[in-house]
């Protein structure tokens, strides 16, 4: 249910209106996660104003606010700054940025196809700055962990250009390799709070009938269609 509830929020901008809706529907201890579903998505539309708006009725939590801060060029428009600090975290705070990266991947993946379009050039620049650390990498895990960034990075892009990467490694059957991402609301029922109906499908082998009707609709315009009956 608050995976609706932040869907459905995600679709608008941030308000004090519906800041007063989302504090009466989300319980009180889930009220800031879902507060901080808006913020990510504030910043992937580049909504500074709602990102702001947003942060400000946050409670101050270290972590979060540390995430605000590299989240907020992004918000404003300014990719640049957003690698830039990006880059600085993981110089400096390397596990920290490590945690931050994974998730903006995984939050990023859940947005409309639009959205991600929309940070697709900060996602190439992304993906050269991975691969350059890649090759850099000293140690096999962190080789490891650079390679899945590199691969979801790869699959977010190529579903967004229609062009897959066929670069080395990359179809290797001995490891996994990223494919895309499918959208998880509203169309599957997890979280979806209201009841699914059930539909039951006709036999495949039983005859159905069409037969072309016309009517009109609210608008008075003529419309076509078809019966279907058995």
């Amino acid at each position: 249910t608050l995976r609706w509830v932040s869907y459905v929020a995600s679709r608008f901008r941030f308000t004090d209106a519906l800041f007063e809706m989302l504090r009466a529907v989300a319980p009180r201890g889930d009220f800031a996660l879902v507060l901080e579903d808006q913020l990510w998505t504030a910043a992937f539309n580049g909504d500074a104003a709602s990102f702001d708006l947003a942060l400000s009725h946050q409670r101050g939590r270290g972590a979060l606010l540390r995430r605000a801060a590299l989240l907020r060029p992004l918000a404003e428009g300014r990719g640049d700054a957003f690698l830039a600090g990006l880059a600085q975290a993981q110089a400096e705070e390397p596990t920290f940025a490590q945690r931050f990266l994974r998730t903006f991947l995984d939050r990023l993946r859940a947005q409309d196809a639009a959205v991600r379009a929309r940070n697709l050039p900060v996602l190439r620049r992304l993906l050269e700055a991975e691969r350059a650390r890649l090759a850099a990498a000293e140690g096999q895990r962190v080789a490891t962990r650079l390679e899945d960034t590199v691969d979801q990075l790869r699959a977010i892009i190529a579903g967004l250009t229609g062009q897959p990467d066929a670069t080395t490694g990359a179809v290797d059957p001995s490891r996994e390799v990223f494919v895309g991402s499918l959208r998880v609301a509203p169309s599957d029922d997890l979280p979806w709070p209201f009841r699914v109906a059930e539909v039951t499908a006709p036999p495949v082998f039983t005859a159905l009938n069409l037969r072309p009707v016309e009517w009109r609709d609210e608008a008075g315009r003529l419309v076509f269609g078809w019966e279907v009956t058995d």
